[in-house]
């Protein structure tokens, strides 16, 4: 998941550094969060069902 995290923050720097206009950039950056969130949920998912199995 440390992965996915920095490949996101790097994605979302450079679009703050880009030349686009601010619409463009919101659009972009709505996209590149839910990729974000799609890529996270397997890992979050499998992280809480072993963290449940460990408490039973």
């Amino acid at each position: 998941m440390t992965n996915i995290d920095f490949q996101y923050g790097e994605e979302i720097l450079n679009l703050e550094r880009s030349n686009l206009e601010i619409e463009q950039k919101n659009y972009i950056k709505t996209q590149l969060l839910l990729k974000y969130r799609e890529r996270r949920e397997p890992y979050q998912k499998l992280l809480a069902s072993l963290k449940e199995q460990q408490l039973h």
